[in-house]
């Protein structure tokens, strides 16, 4: 990450900071000149740069091997309406479910890591869920039949059926092949129904996927 410049427009004078520097920051909330809490400026780029991207199961296919089920659902009082995959929990001799998206990433992504967070729901049971997402990225050119990246999870509780649920985000998530802005990724979703963690003994419906990139 580069040095960050930072302009004062009253005095016309400009300084330059370094990761690990401590800067003070003004609270335009508060009286005029107070300032808050001194910040690093690797924290300050952290909280410039970070992007999410919302992608709804509406938007991603079941594979055709091993491919989850789909689903339209209506709320019994206020009739909300959502789309949803349904993902199987672990039965004997089952394999784990999987779907995919394709998502050319933005403009401004540094061709880095991503994590995610899903967002999901379950009509009754208890226990948890466990929920991975890996990604392979695009080239002109290059053959579709390829690998996807290394996988990642997070593991969620079911808190109450029929509730919105946003689990905590994964690791970092390292894109196979060559990731770069504008590039094509297919990302992969998957249940991982034979985890230890994963105890919920009904299906768990996947309402979407959120990613989180680094801007350049």
């Amino acid at each position: 990450m580069a040095d960050l410049t930072i302009s004062n427009a009253a005095s016309l004078t400009a300084t330059t900071v370094a990761r690990g520097d401590l800067i003070p920051l003004v609270d335009v909330s508060a009286s005029a000149g107070s300032k808050g809490s001194n910040m690093t400026i690797t924290e300050l780029a952290k909280s410039l740069v970070a992007q999410n991207l919302f992608i709804p199961a509406a938007a991603m296919i079941p594979r055709t091997t091993n491919g989850c089920g789909v689903n339209s659902s209506e709320t019994s009082t206020n009739k909300v309406n959502y789309d949803s995959l349904d993902f199987d929990a672990a039965v004997a001799g089952g394999s784990e479910e999987k779907a995919q998206f394709m998502l050319a990433m933005p403009s401004n992504y540094n061709a880095g890591t991503v994590t995610a967070k899903f967002h999901w729901t379950a009509d009754s049971g208890s226990g948890g869920v466990v929920w991975a997402l890996s990604g392979r990225a695009y080239a002109d050119d290059d053959a579709l039949d390829t690998a996807q990246g290394t996988a990642q999870s997070v593991a969620d509780t079911l808190l109450a059926a029929g509730d919105m649920h946003i689990t905590a985000a994964t690791s970092a998530i390292t894109i196979g092949g060559t990731p770069a802005a504008n590039r094509p990724v297919v990302f992969e979703v998957c249940r991982l129904n034979n985890d230890a963690s994963d105890t919920l003994a009904v299906d768990a419906r996947l309402l979407g996927v959120e990613i989180t990139f680094t801007a350049a």
